[in-house]
């Protein structure tokens, strides 16, 4: 196995790399226990300190010998992301009912106890490089994951998480693209981005790159990737300077530990992320057999819409996505064609920004007003339903709709709050 690079810079992987999730390090470092705040401590230190608590169990529980996702999930989901690690070294019946085989809970319960110092490791490790954990129960996770009976157990990320609440749309295709391809994806991403839509994609050669570079090419660059290694392990080792910029500039997702190098697996399990993320997905070109096509049926999976460019019937790249546009009509699948961003912005139902300026002008929310616009997403939402999602006294939650209101950010319509994208006038 791999040791966990040190360095709090990004790190190549060789292409070749082998299957390692997790990676298990072979210096072990001193347990890091965790450290209650005194009790007389200012609230907002003991919020950072619980934050940190929980954040060095979700490391922990995922560092677990014998640990999968959907076993990580399911105790997250019925302990919480604090005390799901803690659950499983006391092994009770509570934790037993969650697996067929009591021998798995035996195996798992005496796993836990043992991985305390490695768990300890990668939180460290975290803290260094700057890399944030996205955990069931934060703002915006149970939107985008709640009801995903394959959602991740938990997020790594490095820059702008709140771009995941702007309107999102995937853009996927081939690595192989053609130049026609490329320029499409790079137009796509440009174009979402000067509207106000967050472009998601894989950080691969081809079009996920050609979307990116896009985005970043935009007045208002928003791009969110997701990809199949840890965040300080580039892959392509090509897209060092790629993967610096989306996280400079946007956000960069992974659902594994720093150090953990890509694999075969880890690129189709990347692609159900994209899915649940996107609010629509587009295909630009695509071979019929091509990864993207998992990720089309990742996405009406989760009742996405998917989209798909008409491509050259010659060309094998564009077989996969000009054959979603011919069998579409035919299947209980419905797929779009897509010329233009209008096309795309018209299924988002937002193609009244086409004649609106991109350009951000309204007074950035404060931090109440960011927790609010998180939590209200894209969707709708009564003020009673916002003040029990947050979990925030009914006066605090009520000014911050005020304010952000007044400063353009929500509209309120028959008792029902929504955002206001960016460049609506009102």
């Amino acid at each position: 196995m791999s040791a966990v690079s040190n360095e709090s810079t990004l790190v190549d992987a060789p292409v070749d790399a082998p299957v390692d999730a997790p990676v298990v390090a072979t210096v072990v470092a001193p347990v890091v226990a965790p450290v209650d705040a005194p009790v007389d401590a200012p609230v907002e230190e003991r919020q950072r300190q619980d934050r940190a608590d929980t954040e060095l169990a979700v490391c922990t529980l995922l560092t677990v010998s014998g640990m999968t996702t959907a076993r990580a999930r399911r105790l997250i989901r019925a302990f919480s992301a604090r005390d799901a690690y803690a659950a499983l070294c006391d092994g009770g019946p509570e934790v037993a009912a969650l697996f067929v085989d009591d021998n798995v809970t035996r195996r798992l319960s005496v796993a836990a106890r043992d991985a305390a110092p490695i768990g300890a490791m990668y939180f460290d490790q975290c803290q260094r490089l700057g890399i944030g954990l996205w955990l069931p129960g934060d703002p915006g996770w149970e939107r985008h994951f709640g009801s995903d009976t394959q959602a991740p157990a938990a997020l790594f990320f490095l820059g702008d998480l709140l771009l995941c609440e702007k309107p999102r749309v995937a853009i996927v295709g081939t690595r192989s693209a053609t130049p026609a391809g490329r320029q499409v994806a790079q137009r796509f991403g440009r174009e979402l981005c000067d509207h106000g839509v967050a472009v998601v994609s894989g950080l691969a050669f081809g079009i996920d790159a050609s979307a990116h570079a896009g985005s970043l090419a935009s007045s208002d660059p928003a791009p969110i990737g997701v990809v199949g290694s840890g965040l300080n392990v580039v892959y392509p080792r090509q897209h060092g300077e790629l993967w610096r910029r989306v996280s400079t500039s946007g956000v960069l997702l992974s659902e594994y530990l720093p150090g953990v190098r890509p694999s075969e697996r880890s690129f189709p399990a990347r692609n159900r992320i994209i899915a649940a993320l996107a609010d629509v997905l587009v295909v630009v070109e695509s071979t019929e057999s091509g990864g993207s096509m998992l990720t089309v049926h990742d996405a009406w999976s989760r009742a996405k819409p998917v989209m798909a460019v008409p491509g050259n019937p010659l060309n094998a790249s564009c077989a996969g996505s000009n054959g979603l546009l011919r069998r579409g009509a035919a299947t209980q699948h419905r797929v779009m064609a897509c010329i233009d961003t209008a096309d795309i912005l018209s299924v988002l139902a937002l193609d009244r920004l086409l004649t609106c300026s991109a350009v951000e002008t309204r007074r950035e929310p404060d931090a109440m007003g960011m927790l609010v616009l998180a939590e209200l997403g894209w969707e709708s939402a009564t003020t009673a339903k916002l003040v029990a999602r947050l979990a925030r006294p009914m006066p605090e939650v009520v000014a911050a709709l005020g304010t952000l209101e007044m400063d353009g950010w929500i509209t309120c319509r028959q008792g029902q709050w929504s955002q206001v994208p960016t460049g609506v006038r009102r």
